[in-house]
Protein backbone atom coordinates (compact mmCIF):
# COMPACT_ATOMS: atom_id res chain seq x y z
CA UNK A 1 0.00 0.00 0.00
CA UNK A 2 2.85 2.38 0.82
CA UNK A 3 4.34 1.77 -2.63
CA UNK A 4 0.95 2.43 -4.23
CA UNK A 5 0.52 5.74 -2.41
CA UNK A 6 4.03 6.84 -3.35
CA UNK A 7 3.37 5.94 -6.98
CA UNK A 8 0.11 7.88 -6.99
CA UNK A 9 1.79 10.86 -5.36
CA UNK A 10 4.45 10.82 -8.06
CA UNK A 11 1.79 10.66 -10.78
CA UNK A 12 -0.15 13.53 -9.22
CA UNK A 13 2.94 15.68 -9.09
CA UNK A 14 3.54 14.87 -12.76
CA UNK A 15 0.17 16.41 -13.67
CA UNK A 16 1.60 19.85 -13.03
CA UNK A 17 4.18 21.08 -15.57
CA UNK A 18 7.63 21.21 -13.94
CA UNK A 19 8.26 24.66 -12.51
CA UNK A 20 11.56 25.69 -10.97
CA UNK A 21 11.07 29.22 -9.62
CA UNK A 22 14.20 31.25 -9.27
CA UNK A 23 15.33 32.15 -5.73
CA UNK A 24 15.34 35.73 -7.00
CA UNK A 25 11.62 35.54 -7.73
CA UNK A 26 10.55 38.18 -5.22
CA UNK A 27 7.68 39.76 -7.16
CA UNK A 28 5.08 41.09 -4.76
CA UNK A 29 1.71 42.77 -5.05
CA UNK A 30 0.62 45.79 -3.05
CA UNK A 31 -1.90 45.27 -0.21
CA UNK A 32 -5.53 45.94 -1.14
CA UNK A 33 -8.69 46.48 0.89
CA UNK A 34 -11.48 47.53 -1.45
CA UNK A 35 -15.26 47.57 -1.18
CA UNK A 36 -16.35 46.50 -4.65
CA UNK A 37 -20.08 46.76 -3.97
CA UNK A 38 -22.35 46.66 -0.91
CA UNK A 39 -21.42 43.46 0.87
CA UNK A 40 -18.53 42.57 -1.47
CA UNK A 41 -14.99 43.19 -0.25
CA UNK A 42 -11.63 42.33 -1.81
CA UNK A 43 -8.53 42.14 0.37
CA UNK A 44 -4.96 41.28 -0.52
CA UNK A 45 -2.38 40.93 2.21
CA UNK A 46 0.85 39.14 3.10
CA UNK A 47 1.29 36.80 6.05
CA UNK A 48 4.83 36.34 7.36
CA UNK A 49 4.46 32.67 8.34
CA UNK A 50 5.24 31.48 4.83
CA UNK A 51 5.58 34.10 3.58
CA UNK A 52 2.17 33.98 1.85
CA UNK A 53 0.39 36.41 -0.44
CA UNK A 54 -3.34 35.97 0.10
CA UNK A 55 -6.33 37.28 -1.87
CA UNK A 56 -9.78 37.12 -0.26
CA UNK A 57 -13.10 37.96 -1.87
CA UNK A 58 -15.73 38.12 0.90
CA UNK A 59 -19.36 38.16 -0.25
CA UNK A 60 -22.20 38.95 2.16
CA UNK A 61 -25.30 37.50 0.50
CA UNK A 62 -27.58 39.61 2.73
CA UNK A 63 -26.30 42.87 1.28
CA UNK A 64 -24.88 42.39 -2.19
CA UNK A 65 -27.87 41.29 -4.27
CA UNK A 66 -25.61 38.73 -5.89
CA UNK A 67 -25.14 34.99 -6.19
CA UNK A 68 -22.58 32.43 -7.35
CA UNK A 69 -22.41 30.73 -10.73
CA UNK A 70 -20.42 27.79 -12.10
CA UNK A 71 -19.33 28.47 -15.68
CA UNK A 72 -17.79 25.94 -18.06
CA UNK A 73 -14.81 26.95 -20.19
CA UNK A 74 -16.10 28.17 -23.56
CA UNK A 75 -19.60 27.23 -22.37
CA UNK A 76 -19.04 23.64 -23.53
CA UNK A 77 -18.46 20.18 -22.08
CA UNK A 78 -14.89 20.22 -23.38
CA UNK A 79 -12.68 23.25 -23.51
CA UNK A 80 -10.05 25.29 -21.75
CA UNK A 81 -10.26 29.00 -21.00
CA UNK A 82 -8.39 31.40 -18.76
CA UNK A 83 -10.38 32.62 -15.78
CA UNK A 84 -9.95 36.21 -16.98
CA UNK A 85 -11.27 35.34 -20.45
CA UNK A 86 -14.14 33.32 -19.01
CA UNK A 87 -15.12 36.25 -16.77
CA UNK A 88 -14.96 38.64 -19.75
CA UNK A 89 -17.11 36.31 -21.88
CA UNK A 90 -19.83 36.11 -19.23
CA UNK A 91 -19.68 39.89 -18.80
CA UNK A 92 -20.09 40.36 -22.57
CA UNK A 93 -23.40 38.53 -22.53
CA UNK A 94 -24.81 41.07 -20.07
CA UNK A 95 -24.03 39.62 -16.63
CA UNK A 96 -22.22 41.73 -14.04
CA UNK A 97 -19.29 39.65 -12.78
CA UNK A 98 -17.83 40.97 -9.53
CA UNK A 99 -15.17 38.30 -9.16
CA UNK A 100 -14.13 34.79 -10.12
CA UNK A 101 -11.72 32.00 -9.21
CA UNK A 102 -10.70 28.82 -10.99
CA UNK A 103 -12.75 25.89 -9.71
CA UNK A 104 -12.58 22.12 -10.23
CA UNK A 105 -9.70 19.84 -11.15
CA UNK A 106 -9.77 18.96 -14.84
CA UNK A 107 -8.10 16.92 -17.55
CA UNK A 108 -4.89 18.91 -17.96
CA UNK A 109 -2.66 16.40 -19.71
CA UNK A 110 -5.31 15.41 -22.26
CA UNK A 111 -6.16 19.09 -22.71
CA UNK A 112 -9.90 18.39 -22.84
CA UNK A 113 -10.75 20.53 -19.83
CA UNK A 114 -13.30 17.94 -18.65
CA UNK A 115 -13.75 18.30 -14.89
CA UNK A 116 -13.05 15.39 -12.57
CA UNK A 117 -16.27 15.75 -10.59
CA UNK A 118 -19.95 16.45 -11.09
CA UNK A 119 -20.82 19.85 -12.51
CA UNK A 120 -24.02 21.92 -12.66
CA UNK A 121 -24.33 25.48 -13.97
CA UNK A 122 -27.57 27.49 -13.65
CA UNK A 123 -29.46 24.23 -13.12
CA UNK A 124 -27.96 22.64 -16.23
CA UNK A 125 -26.28 19.29 -15.57
CA UNK A 126 -22.98 19.02 -17.44
CA UNK A 127 -22.05 15.78 -15.74
CA UNK A 128 -23.22 13.80 -12.72
CA UNK A 129 -21.13 11.03 -11.14
CA UNK A 130 -21.37 8.62 -8.25
CA UNK A 131 -17.82 9.55 -7.28
CA UNK A 132 -14.79 11.12 -8.90
CA UNK A 133 -13.30 9.80 -12.12
CA UNK A 134 -9.92 11.36 -11.36
CA UNK A 135 -6.90 9.15 -12.20
CA UNK A 136 -5.19 10.55 -9.10
CA UNK A 137 -5.78 9.62 -5.50
CA UNK A 138 -6.30 6.38 -3.66
CA UNK A 139 -10.10 6.32 -3.89
CA UNK A 140 -12.85 6.94 -6.46
CA UNK A 141 -15.30 7.82 -3.70
CA UNK A 142 -17.19 11.14 -3.91
CA UNK A 143 -15.09 14.19 -3.15
CA UNK A 144 -16.24 17.26 -1.30
CA UNK A 145 -18.10 19.69 -3.56
CA UNK A 146 -19.48 23.22 -3.28
CA UNK A 147 -23.06 23.91 -4.29
CA UNK A 148 -25.69 26.63 -4.38
CA UNK A 149 -29.23 25.32 -3.93
CA UNK A 150 -32.36 26.71 -5.58
CA UNK A 151 -32.93 29.01 -2.60
CA UNK A 152 -29.50 30.56 -3.11
CA UNK A 153 -27.93 28.98 -0.02
CA UNK A 154 -24.37 27.59 -0.08
CA UNK A 155 -23.90 23.89 0.63
CA UNK A 156 -20.85 21.68 1.01
CA UNK A 157 -20.90 17.91 1.00
CA UNK A 158 -19.67 14.79 -0.79
CA UNK A 159 -22.52 14.85 -3.29
CA UNK A 160 -23.10 11.70 -5.36
CA UNK A 161 -25.47 10.82 -8.17
CA UNK A 162 -28.26 8.43 -7.30
CA UNK A 163 -30.49 7.32 -10.15
CA UNK A 164 -32.53 4.58 -11.79
CA UNK A 165 -34.04 3.74 -15.14
CA UNK A 166 -37.43 2.08 -14.89
CA UNK A 167 -38.78 -0.25 -17.58
CA UNK A 168 -42.06 -2.13 -16.98
CA UNK A 169 -41.72 -1.61 -13.23
CA UNK A 170 -38.18 -2.98 -13.07
CA UNK A 171 -35.49 -0.46 -12.09
CA UNK A 172 -31.85 -0.44 -13.20
CA UNK A 173 -29.12 1.69 -11.56
CA UNK A 174 -27.65 4.74 -13.29
CA UNK A 175 -23.95 5.24 -12.60
CA UNK A 176 -23.21 8.46 -14.46
CA UNK A 177 -24.51 11.23 -16.69
CA UNK A 178 -21.90 12.24 -19.29
CA UNK A 179 -19.19 10.13 -17.72
CA UNK A 180 -17.99 6.56 -17.33
CA UNK A 181 -20.31 4.48 -15.17
CA UNK A 182 -19.31 1.69 -12.77
CA UNK A 183 -19.68 -1.83 -14.19
CA UNK A 184 -23.25 -3.07 -13.94
CA UNK A 185 -24.79 0.40 -14.07
CA UNK A 186 -26.05 2.52 -16.96
CA UNK A 187 -24.31 5.63 -18.27
CA UNK A 188 -26.44 8.33 -19.88
CA UNK A 189 -24.90 10.66 -22.47
CA UNK A 190 -26.82 13.82 -23.34
CA UNK A 191 -26.27 16.31 -26.15
CA UNK A 192 -24.36 18.44 -23.64
CA UNK A 193 -21.62 15.81 -24.02
CA UNK A 194 -21.42 16.22 -27.80
CA UNK A 195 -22.94 14.91 -31.00
CA UNK A 196 -21.92 11.27 -30.52
CA UNK A 197 -20.32 8.86 -28.07
CA UNK A 198 -17.50 8.03 -30.48
CA UNK A 199 -14.99 9.29 -27.92
CA UNK A 200 -15.90 6.47 -25.53
CA UNK A 201 -15.01 2.81 -25.60
CA UNK A 202 -18.35 1.11 -26.25
CA UNK A 203 -16.96 -2.40 -26.87
CA UNK A 204 -19.25 -5.00 -25.40
CA UNK A 205 -21.91 -2.40 -24.59
CA UNK A 206 -25.51 -1.99 -25.69
CA UNK A 207 -26.28 1.53 -26.86
CA UNK A 208 -29.90 2.74 -26.65
CA UNK A 209 -30.89 6.16 -28.05
CA UNK A 210 -33.68 8.01 -26.22
CA UNK A 211 -36.09 10.69 -27.41
CA UNK A 212 -37.69 13.50 -25.38
CA UNK A 213 -34.87 13.78 -22.89
CA UNK A 214 -34.64 16.81 -20.59
CA UNK A 215 -30.90 17.03 -21.04
CA UNK A 216 -30.17 19.62 -18.38
CA UNK A 217 -32.44 18.38 -15.66
CA UNK A 218 -32.43 16.13 -12.64
CA UNK A 219 -35.65 14.80 -11.22
CA UNK A 220 -38.24 12.32 -12.40
CA UNK A 221 -39.74 12.15 -15.89
CA UNK A 222 -40.13 9.82 -18.84
CA UNK A 223 -38.30 9.33 -22.12
CA UNK A 224 -38.95 7.07 -25.12
CA UNK A 225 -36.63 4.61 -26.82
CA UNK A 226 -35.83 5.77 -30.34
CA UNK A 227 -34.13 2.60 -31.60
CA UNK A 228 -31.60 0.03 -30.44
CA UNK A 229 -28.17 0.54 -32.02
CA UNK A 230 -26.34 -2.48 -30.60
CA UNK A 231 -22.69 -1.72 -29.90
CA UNK A 232 -22.07 0.90 -32.59
CA UNK A 233 -19.48 3.33 -31.27
CA UNK A 234 -20.56 6.09 -33.66
CA UNK A 235 -24.13 6.27 -32.35
CA UNK A 236 -25.23 9.93 -32.59
CA UNK A 237 -26.78 11.66 -29.59
CA UNK A 238 -30.13 13.22 -30.59
CA UNK A 239 -30.25 16.99 -30.04
CA UNK A 240 -33.40 16.56 -27.95
CA UNK A 241 -32.50 13.14 -26.63
CA UNK A 242 -29.85 11.02 -24.98
CA UNK A 243 -28.03 7.71 -25.30
CA UNK A 244 -27.92 4.94 -22.70
CA UNK A 245 -24.74 2.82 -22.59
CA UNK A 246 -24.85 -0.40 -20.57
CA UNK A 247 -22.28 -3.16 -20.09
CA UNK A 248 -22.21 -6.50 -18.33
CA UNK A 249 -25.42 -8.36 -17.52
CA UNK A 250 -27.52 -5.27 -18.26
CA UNK A 251 -26.31 -5.16 -21.87
CA UNK A 252 -28.37 -8.22 -22.85
CA UNK A 253 -31.48 -6.87 -21.10
CA UNK A 254 -31.35 -3.54 -22.89
CA UNK A 255 -30.53 -5.14 -26.24
CA UNK A 256 -34.04 -6.62 -26.33
CA UNK A 257 -35.81 -3.26 -26.04
CA UNK A 258 -37.66 -1.90 -29.02
CA UNK A 259 -38.56 1.51 -30.40
CA UNK A 260 -41.36 3.34 -28.61
CA UNK A 261 -40.90 1.72 -25.20
CA UNK A 262 -41.20 4.18 -22.34
CA UNK A 263 -38.33 4.60 -19.89
CA UNK A 264 -38.89 6.19 -16.49
CA UNK A 265 -35.95 8.30 -15.39
CA UNK A 266 -35.11 9.27 -11.78
CA UNK A 267 -31.95 11.27 -11.09
CA UNK A 268 -30.91 13.14 -7.93
CA UNK A 269 -27.91 14.04 -5.80
CA UNK A 270 -27.47 12.66 -2.31
CA UNK A 271 -27.19 13.51 0.51
CA UNK A 272 -29.96 16.06 0.83
CA UNK A 273 -33.45 16.55 -0.49
CA UNK A 274 -33.00 19.86 -2.31
CA UNK A 275 -32.26 20.69 -5.92
CA UNK A 276 -28.84 22.13 -6.66
CA UNK A 277 -28.59 25.11 -9.02
CA UNK A 278 -24.78 25.28 -9.09
CA UNK A 279 -22.25 22.56 -8.30
CA UNK A 280 -18.49 22.28 -8.66
CA UNK A 281 -15.99 19.84 -7.23
CA UNK A 282 -12.60 20.11 -5.59
CA UNK A 283 -10.34 18.04 -3.39
CA UNK A 284 -10.64 17.97 -0.24
CA UNK A 285 -12.59 19.29 2.81
CA UNK A 286 -10.67 21.83 4.88
CA UNK A 287 -13.22 22.78 7.58
CA UNK A 288 -16.33 20.84 8.57
CA UNK A 289 -18.82 22.13 11.16
CA UNK A 290 -16.28 24.66 12.39
CA UNK A 291 -13.47 22.11 12.85
CA UNK A 292 -10.34 22.17 10.68
CA UNK A 293 -9.94 18.77 9.01
CA UNK A 294 -7.38 19.62 6.31
CA UNK A 295 -4.67 17.66 8.08
CA UNK A 296 -6.77 14.49 8.43
CA UNK A 297 -8.86 14.30 5.25
CA UNK A 298 -6.29 12.22 3.36
CA UNK A 299 -7.79 8.91 4.42
CA UNK A 300 -11.37 10.10 3.81
CA UNK A 301 -10.91 11.44 0.28
CA UNK A 302 -7.83 9.50 -0.78
CA UNK A 303 -5.32 12.34 -1.04
CA UNK A 304 -1.61 11.53 -1.62
CA UNK A 305 0.78 13.28 0.81
CA UNK A 306 2.59 15.00 -2.09
CA UNK A 307 -0.61 16.92 -2.67
CA UNK A 308 -1.82 17.62 0.86
CA UNK A 309 1.32 18.04 2.95
CA UNK A 310 3.45 19.91 0.40
CA UNK A 311 3.15 23.64 -0.10
CA UNK A 312 1.44 24.61 -3.36
CA UNK A 313 -0.50 27.59 -4.72
CA UNK A 314 -4.07 27.14 -3.48
CA UNK A 315 -7.62 28.16 -4.36
CA UNK A 316 -10.53 27.53 -1.99
CA UNK A 317 -14.09 28.40 -1.05
CA UNK A 318 -15.76 28.58 2.34
CA UNK A 319 -18.68 30.14 4.15
CA UNK A 320 -19.72 31.33 7.59
CA UNK A 321 -21.71 29.34 10.14
CA UNK A 322 -24.94 31.15 9.25
CA UNK A 323 -24.22 30.69 5.49
CA UNK A 324 -24.53 34.42 4.92
CA UNK A 325 -20.92 35.15 3.94
CA UNK A 326 -19.03 33.21 1.28
CA UNK A 327 -15.25 33.44 0.98
CA UNK A 328 -13.18 32.89 -2.16
CA UNK A 329 -9.49 32.62 -1.29
CA UNK A 330 -6.25 32.22 -3.24
CA UNK A 331 -2.69 31.83 -1.98
CA UNK A 332 0.20 32.36 -4.39
CA UNK A 333 3.04 29.86 -4.36
CA UNK A 334 6.28 28.54 -5.88
CA UNK A 335 8.01 31.89 -5.50
CA UNK A 336 10.22 33.39 -2.82
CA UNK A 337 7.70 36.07 -1.96
CA UNK A 338 4.91 33.51 -1.43
CA UNK A 339 5.73 29.84 -0.98
CA UNK A 340 2.25 28.29 -1.07
CA UNK A 341 0.42 26.36 1.66
CA UNK A 342 -0.16 22.81 2.75
CA UNK A 343 -3.81 21.87 3.15
CA UNK A 344 -3.48 22.07 6.93
CA UNK A 345 -2.11 25.61 6.60
CA UNK A 346 -4.87 26.48 4.14
CA UNK A 347 -7.50 25.21 6.60
CA UNK A 348 -5.96 27.34 9.35
CA UNK A 349 -6.18 30.39 7.07
CA UNK A 350 -9.90 29.80 6.49
CA UNK A 351 -10.34 29.48 10.26
CA UNK A 352 -8.71 32.86 10.77
CA UNK A 353 -11.01 34.31 8.12
CA UNK A 354 -14.08 33.08 10.02
CA UNK A 355 -15.17 30.15 7.86
CA UNK A 356 -17.22 27.35 9.39
CA UNK A 357 -17.12 25.26 6.21
CA UNK A 358 -14.33 25.29 3.61
CA UNK A 359 -12.85 23.17 0.85
CA UNK A 360 -9.87 23.18 -1.48
CA UNK A 361 -10.38 23.75 -5.21
CA UNK A 362 -7.85 23.17 -7.98
CA UNK A 363 -4.56 24.93 -7.31
CA UNK A 364 -0.98 24.90 -8.52
CA UNK A 365 -0.59 26.68 -11.83
CA UNK A 366 -4.39 26.91 -12.12
CA UNK A 367 -4.77 29.24 -9.13
CA UNK A 368 -6.29 32.52 -10.29
CA UNK A 369 -8.53 35.22 -8.86
CA UNK A 370 -10.19 37.82 -11.08
CA UNK A 371 -11.75 40.97 -9.62
CA UNK A 372 -13.47 43.50 -11.84
CA UNK A 373 -12.07 41.72 -14.91
CA UNK A 374 -8.46 41.95 -13.67
CA UNK A 375 -6.22 39.14 -12.47
CA UNK A 376 -5.26 40.10 -8.91
CA UNK A 377 -2.86 37.29 -7.94
CA UNK A 378 0.47 36.07 -9.35
CA UNK A 379 0.06 32.63 -10.97
CA UNK A 380 2.98 30.24 -10.61
CA UNK A 381 2.98 29.49 -14.36
CA UNK A 382 4.71 31.94 -16.66
CA UNK A 383 1.25 33.09 -17.80
CA UNK A 384 -2.27 32.52 -16.55
CA UNK A 385 -3.32 28.92 -17.18
CA UNK A 386 -6.46 27.97 -19.11
CA UNK A 387 -8.78 25.89 -16.90
CA UNK A 388 -11.90 23.74 -17.21
CA UNK A 389 -14.39 25.84 -15.23
CA UNK A 390 -14.65 28.73 -12.81
CA UNK A 391 -16.74 29.90 -9.86
CA UNK A 392 -18.14 33.41 -10.37
CA UNK A 393 -19.71 36.06 -8.14
CA UNK A 394 -22.46 37.67 -10.24
CA UNK A 395 -25.13 40.27 -9.66
CA UNK A 396 -28.68 38.93 -9.62
CA UNK A 397 -30.77 40.07 -12.56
Amino acid sequence: MRALILALATTLAAQEPPIQPSPKDTATLAPIDTQLAPGVRHRRFTESGGPWTVNVLAVDLRQCGCTFAVERAAGQYRGLERTTALSARVTARGTTVLGAVNADFFDLRGETGVTENSSIGNGFVWRALRGSDSPFGTSQAPRTQFAIDEAGRPRMDRFALEGELGIDGIFYPVGAVNGSAPWGTAAIYTSAFGTSIAENDTAGATVVPLERWQRGALGEYTARIATVAGSAAQTPIPADGAVIVVRGALAHTFATLRRGRTVTVSLRFVPGDVRLRELTGGWLRLIKNGVAVGATSDSVEGTPPAFSAARHPRTGVGFSRDSSTILLVTVDGRRKSSVGMSLAEFAALFERLGASEAMNLDGGGSTAMVVGGTLVNLPSDATERAVGNALLVVKRR
